[in-house]
């Protein structure tokens, strides 16, 4: 038996772990928005309720930068990417009220974290390390949970409502305002929800305009249900429109996206054991983008309109019977995605690049899954069997009759083998081992699976569908991809006591064929790279990685008036590649968040509570060569608010982000395109200076 096989046979033998309610990292709710560590499943899960007063981000990536192991790729204002521990984009499984979004960009214009409210009452739930199989497929990375708080339905005959308005503005030229209302009355209930977020391109620490960083979008999502006897139906509808917004390091700015989404669910309780959950969801977006509206435009001849449109349908089904100390699931899920994507010049009515052509990407899944809280520790097992289908239909554009390159890229395309299958599994185990009262240590192993994307298989013709990397290269794909294989181990230790609490993970991954844009040696793609004056595309290729690394949070009541919150986190990534003697050589892996730590002081005494937040980044020298890669230098921010509370239902709070007015730019922030800017083109894009900004909240 190979060391794989043993691997596999070991993760389904051995281990993870249940944290058993570590409430609130030992602070007191009404002193400090904590995060909660939870046990759910065996495992362990981290939520948060998202403090909109505490960020100016519209896509939450403030607050979600606070929970560990978790960073954002930077496209845009609205269109960050999701990373934890390395690993991100579609390798990251990401739900937002309990479905999955099918995003119409295919370079994350309109990523999951764009399609959430930003309401009040949104909570978010990481599964801290590796998912289990429960949670979904295709989840190497992990997975994340975006839901809105689910209030007590009433069961009398008169209606009571509940809900709040936010409202927030700034002098970096932010302004938002949201609602919620919630109400309900003989086991049934309604909801109303919008938001209406705008703002004009933000300042760095320097006091260059940063370009293309305005964005102007709003939403609505309705939500009813009703409790019957055993039974409860809920339906979701929502609806959230994109105007004119710019994404400063991709090749385009957004003229809109116009995102549809709905979902039907319905929950049967059989008996004290038996719950039987099953939910239809999907979503409709459409999305036009150019070069020449809403930047500095080109030559007329250069001039591109992106116009595309994707549909998902979901369905899944599951069971689950708790009985004492016994836990039992099991479940099934069809997830269908379609994606078209059609380029033209509007200065040029022959001109047209038909990029991605009738995609479907088709995903039927199955799993099975079972815990036990023994006397001295607790077990999970689960197991997944995924099968994926991605197809096309051909490809065309008017260049192929002009350039023989652009021919042979279009002909070879549409000759290949362009129905493919891949089969999944994912395979989960963790362990609890309670060491005494206040010291448990966690163990968790697994095998993950991830079939490519449709960008990774499809992209025919070398353009900047970089999947969310914003790098500024051309890319191009590779219908030979093979499927990614992660063997994931993680092992934890949390501590807790009254007023303190201290949970630290370290974590390994060997991932087989794992997937990374090379220096292509597609001669006609790089021959229209030459004749265009740009360096050679990317192609996607499998290759063997590792990543290793550790995460950590602590906090500390100090006082009845004071708490401390710190976190540090860090990973270290490799891959393999081939020189040009084809010599086999170690280079680091691309795009990976520097070592980051931060520190959080909260004092609250009566109505008044103030935070005091540093995060400290370290340069990142460990960059990718192969990719031309450059390093960042480290930098601190200093942020802080002062909250005031009026009353029980009315608050006001002071913000000031980046308060020393620091010039820095992250390393995952995303290179910038726009011409004739104050920021050189290819530079990387800064972040925003200081902002002062105001927030109220109101709720009844």
């Amino acid at each position: 038996m190979n060391y794989r096989n043993t691997f596999i046979v070991a993760a389904c033998a051995a281990t993870t772990c249940l944290f058993n309610s570590l409430s609130a990292f030992g602070v007191e709710a009404e002193t400090i928005e904590a995060i909660e560590v939870v046990g759910h499943h065996n495992s362990l899960l981290i939520t948060a309720e998202i403090d909109l007063s505490q960020s100016s981000t519209p896509d939450m990536r403030g607050q979600l930068q606070t929970l560990p192991g978790l960073h954002i790729n930077g496209n845009g204002a609205i269109s960050g990417v999701l990373q934890y521990r390395g690993l991100f984009g579609d390798r990251m499984r990401i739900n937002i009220d309990g479905a999955e979004i099918a995003g119409a960009g295919p370079n994350a214009m309109d990523s999951p974290l764009s399609h959430v409210m930003g309401t009040l009452y949104q909570q978010v739930t990481l599964h801290q390390g590796i998912a289990p199989v429960s949670v979904g497929a295709e989840t190497i990375a992990g997975a994340l949970e975006v839901d809105e708080y689910q209030f007590a339905i009433n069961s009398q005959d008169t209606w009571q409502t509940q809900g709040g308005l936010t409202g927030q503005v700034s002098h970096n030229d932010n302004r938002a305002i949201s609602a919620l209302l919630f109400s309900s009355a003989n086991n049934r209930y309604i909801s109303v929800s919008a938001d209406v977020q705008k703002a004009e391109n933000y300042v760095s620490g320097d006091g260059d305009i940063v370009p293309s960083t305005f964005y102007e979008r709003a939403a609505i999502k309705l939500k009813a249900g009703l409790q019957h006897a055993q039974h409860r139906f809920d339906i979701t509808l929502g609806k959230r429109d994109t105007n004119a917004s710019g994404t400063p390091a991709l090749a385009m700015d957004i003229l809109f996206v116009d995102a549809l989404w709905y979902r039907l669910s319905h929950q049967y309780q059989y008996n004290d054991q038996w719950l039987v959950q099953t939910q239809m969801f999907g979503n409709h977006n459409e999305h036009d983008m150019n070069n020449f509206t809403l930047r500095t435009a080109p030559m007329p001849t250069m001039f591109r309109l992106n116009a595309v449109t994707s549909d998902a349908l979901g369905i899944e089904s599951k069971a689950m019977y708790e009985v004492a100390n016994k836990e039992f699931e099991i479940g099934a899920e069809v997830f269908q995605r379609d994606h078209s994507s059609f380029i033209s010049n509007p200065n040029n009515s022959q001109f047209f690049i038909n990029n991605f052509n009738d995609i479907e990407r088709d995903r039927i899944s199955a799993y099975i899954q079972y815990s036990q809280n023994l006397a001295t520790w607790d077990w999970e097992a689960g197991v997944r069997l995924s099968q994926v289908n991605q197809k096309t239909q051909a490809v065309s554009t008017n260049m192929a009759m002009m350039n023989p390159n652009v021919k042979a890229l279009q002909s070879n395309f549409n000759n290949a083998e362009r129905d493919l299958d891949f089969s999944l599994i994912d395979v989960v185990t963790k362990v609890n081992i309670p060491l005494d009262k206040n010291m448990t240590v966690h163990l968790s192993a697994g095998v993950k699976e991830r079939a490519p994307t449709y960008s990774e298989l499809f992209t025919w013709f070398p353009l900047g569908v970089s999947a969310g990397l914003a790098d500024g290269r051309n890319y191009i794909g590779n219908l030979e991809l093979d499927k990614e294989t992660a063997y994931k181990l993680d092992v934890g230790l949390t501590m807790s006591d009254v007023d303190w609490s201290f949970v630290s993970r370290v974590f390994y991954s060997q991932i087989d064929d794992y997937i990374v844009g090379m220096p292509s040696t597609n001669i006609s793609a790089n021959n229209i790279a030459m004749m265009n004056g740009i360096p050679n595309p990317l192609q996607w290729n499998n290759t063997d990685a590792t990543l290793a690394g550790f995460d950590t949070h602590m906090a500390i009541q100090l006082t009845n008036h004071w708490a401390l919150h710190s976190t540090i986190e860090y990973v270290r990534g490799k891959y393999t590649s081939s020189d040009s003697l084809n010599q086999s050589m170690e280079q680091d892996l691309y795009r990976l968040a520097p070592l980051t730590g931060s520190v959080r002081v909260v004092y609250g005494f009566d109505k008044w509570q103030w935070q005091v937040n540093l995060r400290a980044v370290a340069a990142q020298n460990k960059v990718a060569e192969g990719q031309n890669e450059t390093p960042t230098s480290g930098y601190g921010l200093l942020n802080t608010s002062i909250e005031y509370e009026l009353n029980e239902q009315l608050s006001f709070t002071l913000l000031a982000e980046n308060l020393l007015e620091k010039q820095y730019a992250d390393h995952l922030a995303g290179i910038n395109r726009v011409r004739e800017a104050s920021i050189p083109m290819g530079a990387k894009l800064p972040g925003a200076g200081r902002n002062i900004g105001l927030f109220a909240q109101y709720q009844f």
